[in-house]
């Protein structure tokens, strides 16, 4: 039923986004490449995910989250792949696609978590580097705040529109 409809959906969306964090990892780790450039494309690459949506995506109501600063964006295109696969030509009756702007930028939801000041002064302390250096480290925590607010609200509207579809199939 619908629960097990969401579950495949999420099981695939899940690999999907593994499959593109693991690359992304890679390509942000230091690594000695003897000169050659880094390879930094992401994997699947947007054509692939459009034919891989096109052929096997069978979830129909979605989400799709734009960011306000990501000049890469292709959430327009894939909002209109979703919505030609699943409404009905006929009837023009179909899944549902929300689609949310959100402040941020293309790096929003990947941004880490930077440490505390405490944590900062423990770490260069136990490092014998002289603790000034934290004080210099201040004048990033406000981007860092504004960074962590961007990924907590982008976090809490992807696990509030799930835990939304939940309930609609659950009661459905």
């Amino acid at each position: 039923g619908g629960l097990d409809q969401l579950a495949s959906g999420l099981g695939w969306a899940s690999e999907l986004l593994g499959a593109t964090s693991q690359r992304a990892a890679e390509a942000a780790a230091p690594a000695s490449t003897g000169g050659l450039p880094l390879d930094d494309e992401f994997t699947p690459g947007p054509a692939e995910t459009d034919e891989a949506v096109r052929r096997r995506y069978g979830v129909g109501r979605n989400l799709l989250v734009r960011f306000a600063d990501d000049g890469i964006d292709q959430s327009s295109g894939l909002a209109r792949l979703l919505q030609s696969r699943f409404t009905d030509e006929v009837t023009g009756i179909g899944g549902r696609l929300d689609f949310r702007k959100l402040e941020g930028t293309h790096v929003t939801p990947n941004a880490p978590r930077l440490p505390s000041d405490a944590e900062i002064r423990r770490i260069l302390s136990a490092a014998g580097m002289p603790l000034d250096l934290a004080d210099a480290v201040g004048g990033i925590r406000e981007v860092a705040s504004k960074a962590a607010r961007e990924r907590e609200t982008a976090s809490k509207t992807v696990a509030d529109f799930v835990q939304s579809e939940t309930q609609k199939a659950r009661e459905g």
